[in-house]
Formats: C-alpha cells, sequence, structure tokens
C-alpha cells in the first residue's frame, strides 16, 4: 500500500536539489610503437541501475591522442557535471572519427608510418557500479587499453590502417590504487627481451595472451629500459587480488584473436594484493 504525502513548496525544492556531481578522466594502457593515437569522441553516457541514461554530447566531436594519456596523465572528458543523486552500472564512449587532425593521418608509428584508423564500434560499454549520494561528487578513471585496442591484419597492412576496437576499464578513482616496481638486470638483459608486465586478477593465476579467450586485465610495456633494468607503473587497480607476470616476449604478443597465436613465455609470476589509495611496489631482480 502507498502513502501520499501531500509536499510544501519548500520540500518540493529540496526533493528536486537531489543531485550530487561526476567527474570522468580518460587515461591510456599504451601501444608498443605508436607515436600518435588519434580518436573522435561525441559524448560520454552513464547508465543508472534501472537502465536509464544519463548522455554528456560533444558538439563538435572532441579528438583525443590517446599515446601522451600514458604513465598517470590523463584528461578530463566530464568535469563536476550535475547529475541525479542514484546508483549507476556503467559508462559508454560514443565514437565519431575525426574530420581534422591537423592535415595529417591520425595514427603514427615510432618508425614515422602515418596510418588511418577504422573504427570497429560506435560505441563502447564498460560495467562499474558506483553511487552518487545528494551533494555528494565521484571521480571515474576511465582506463584504454591501446595495446589490446589496436589490430591489424595483412589487408590493414596493405591499406595504411589500423582497427580500433575498444578495450577499457572502468575505475572509480577512491576504490583504486597502483602496482609499481623494476625490472633488473636478470630480466632485461636476457637475449632479445622485449619486456612487459602483465596483470590479472586473483592469486596464482596462469598468465595468459593478449588474444586469448582469458587475457590480462591489463598490460604494460616499460619505456625506459636500460641495461640497468626497466621501471614500471600501471595505475588504476581496484582494491584486491593480483597476480603479476612478466614476459621477454611482449613484442610479438598479437591481441588479435583471429591471429596465430605467438610463443609468448613468460619468465616470473608474483602475487600483490592491491589496496584503494595505495601504491604496491614489486621488483623482478
Amino acid at each position: 500500500m502507498r502513502t501520499l504525502l501531500l509536499l510544501t513548496p519548500l520540500a518540493l525544492l529540496l526533493a528536486a536539489c537531489e543531485e550530487g556531481e561526476i567527474t570522468i578522466r580518460l587515461t591510456d594502457a599504451p601501444a608498443d610503437d605508436l607515436t600518435r593515437f588519434e580518436i573522435g569522441l561525441a559524448g560520454v553516457d552513464i547508465e543508472h541501475e534501472d537502465g536509464d541514461t544519463t548522455r554528456f554530447d560533444f558538439d563538435p566531436p572532441r579528438v583525443i591522442d590517446i599515446v601522451p594519456l600514458r604513465d598517470g596523465n590523463s584528461i578530463t572528458l566530464i568535469d563536476a557535471a550535475r547529475v541525479d543523486a542514484d546508483d549507476y552500472r556503467a559508462v559508454q564512449l560514443r565514437f565519431e572519427p575525426p574530420t581534422n587532425t591537423g592535415g595529417g593521418r591520425p595514427a603514427a608509428r615510432f618508425n614515422g608510418d602515418q596510418l588511418d584508423i577504422r573504427y570497429e564500434e560506435e560505441e563502447a560499454r564498460f560495467e562499474v557500479e558506483f553511487s552518487i549520494d545528494d551533494f555528494d561528487s565521484e571521480n571515474l578513471l576511465l582506463d584504454l587499453d591501446l595495446r589490446r585496442s589496436v589490430r591489424e591484419n595483412d589487408e590493414d597492412i596493405g591499406n595504411a590502417r589500423l582497427r580500433f576496437i575498444p578495450q577499457m576499464r572502468a575505475v572509480v578513482t577512491g576504490d583504486a590504487g597502483a602496482i609499481a616496481g623494476t625490472l633488473g638486470p636478470n630480466v632485461v638483459n636476457r637475449a632479445q627481451c622485449s619486456p612487459g608486465v602483465y596483470v590479472y586478477e586473483g592469486f596464482d593465476q596462469s598468465p595468459t595472451t593478449l588474444g586469448s579467450d582469458d587475457p590480462p586485465l591489463v598490460s604494460k610495456v616499460p619505456r625506459n629500459v636500460n641495461i640497468t633494468g626497466a621501471p614500471y607503473r600501471i595505475e588504476a587497480i581496484d582494491d584486491g587480488e593480483y597476480t603479476i607476470a612478466v614476459t621477454c616476449d611482449a613484442g610479438i604478443d598479437d591481441p588479435d584473436p583471429d591471429e596465430v597465436e605467438a610463443d609468448v613465455n613468460f619468465i616470473a609470476t608474483a602475487n600483490v594484493r592491491v589496496r584503494a589509495g595505495q601504491t604496491v611496489t614489486r621488483d623482478f631482480p
């Protein structure tokens, strides 16, 4: 049985003010060999627990180079926007290929190759549960994993293009920590070592490749590699238990499940416990 209440004008005004704020930022788990990867973003949506959607449109669409958004760098997509106080369950990005990328192609490699981007999906939805209370605020971080999002086969190579199939994680910033450490000389000085650090949910997990049915949660290829070692840092890891795996075959790990899977060997693993707001350190000498 429902009870009907007669609300005064003041009560109606207060009921209408049940809002909070949301800020959404974008970061990148970078691809190995790209110096530029410009995407067009038409908008961001947040999905309520009941299935309703709050939309944020970009007019004109924003052009964002994903490559610089690494090693803790990020860009703000939504800044302290007012939204209903409610429970939410997902974030969605809406893509639109940019029509102006400064006169050049939207993607480039270290060797100077200029490439087009073919969008395989117009939208990408990522589950993340969060609540916004009245007069409260929440911060989300979207981690776009370019290592798994960029695909290329023989046809793409012939057409000087990359295929973009967005793979992303969405985390509540206040619930996340980080993993950092150094790959030491015993790792980086192995013959023809292309080092990479892979993270899997749960303790004692068997490491898998990017193109497997159960790929890593996130992976990282250190940039500053020399004979003394290679520091790495992986941001936006939810509070929980994880397995870290290290490989020297990151350079041949193909994220496309339709390609022949490369022989990727993992040389070390370790369990780590990540806590919100903290950085756990794990070195591999």
